[in-house]
């Protein structure tokens, strides 16, 4: 009978607990990942150390390990420690945030038959155990990279990462990790004022009868030379023709601006609490604003503790 270890496994879930795992053989170094199944989905893990003894319902196996060297230094996995215990963050999350994300996405790995592999005589290869064969058999004919999770389901034969190991060294099979997509740019439409008009004379020559030009024109530069289209044509109420207007005219151009992310931009803004001094903070706030009122005022050495 093979002996098994069990590994305490951090997923990067808002959950603040760690989970136990069962894994054949030595249990892999702590940092190392592992992508065990958690509910009906599969994922990926770090091993921080060993995991709980004696008898736990429903354990379930590590479906594999997928570093053969760590992926967290016991150093940075210290860090992720202390950063969990002090922000009170989950440490899977923690870890996550520390590492490149395409380490713990499970849904980028592609895998492909290496070309001009069939095996002997066109046909898949003797040398292959069931397993590796069935997998190269359901790559032939793919005209493209298929997913790993995609193939795992349509197979039925749970975790392929052993057999797409063995395959990849010995050069049948491609496997690559494609990173996540970087997230969408946000933009907004903006309206930039091209061309200043300094004198008085030339504004009245460029904008003649065309008095609500003239108007949003002013607004622009009343706003620092660039304001939002919608606010234009929204709160400011001007039409779009004013706009196409003063762009034919060369003086505002339109165009797209990246819009920053703020993700407490919805928050409300709570007002801060009103704070009384202590008697010994007044005396000392007494005697600080006391000498503004001096010609010189002089410097302060304040002594005391926080508190």
């Amino acid at each position: 009978m093979t002996a098994r270890s069990r590994v305490d496994v951090a997923l990067p879930l808002p959950i603040f607990r760690t989970f136990t795992y069962e894994v054949p053989g030595a249990a892999p170094p702590i940092g190392s990942r592992v992508l065990v199944p958690f509910r009906r989905k599969e994922r990926i893990g770090w091993v921080v150390g060993p995991g709980e003894e004696g008898s736990i319902r429903g354990l379930r196996p590590v479906l594999t390990v997928l570093d053969e060297e760590p992926a967290v230094s016991n150093d940075l996995l210290a860090l992720c420690r202390w950063m969990s215990a002090y922000y009170s963050s989950p440490l899977g999350i923690t870890l996550r945030a520390a590492l490149p994300s395409v380490l713990s996405d499970v849904s980028r790995d592609y895998v492909s038959l290496q070309a001009g592999y069939q095996g002997s005589g066109g046909a898949v290869g003797t040398e292959l155990r069931p397993r590796e064969r069935r997998i190269v058999e359901a790559l032939r004919g793919r005209d493209a990279p298929q997913r790993v999770a995609t193939l795992r389901k349509s197979m039925g034969m749970g975790s392929l990462w052993p057999e797409i190991r063995s395959l990849t060294a010995r050069r049948m099979i491609h496997h690559e990790t494609v990173p996540p997509p970087p997230p969408p740019v946000k933009t907004r439409r903006v309206v930039r004022i091209a061309r200043h008009l300094e004198a008085l004379g030339e504004r009245e020559e460029v904008f003649g009868r065309a008095t609500r030009q003239a108007e949003a024109y002013g607004f622009l530069e009343a706003a620092g030379g660039t304001a939002e289209l919608a606010t234009l044509t929204g709160t400011e109420g001007f039409s779009r023709s004013v706009v196409a207007g003063l762009e034919e005219k060369g003086l505002v151009e339109v165009a797209d601006e990246e819009e920053f992310r703020d993700p407490f931009s919805d928050v409300p803004a709570v007002a801060p609490p009103d704070l009384t001094p202590t008697p010994d903070q007044q005396a000392a706030l007494d005697a600080l604003v006391g000498g503004l009122d001096e010609e010189r005022p002089p410097p302060f050495l304040l002594q005391g503790i926080t508190g």
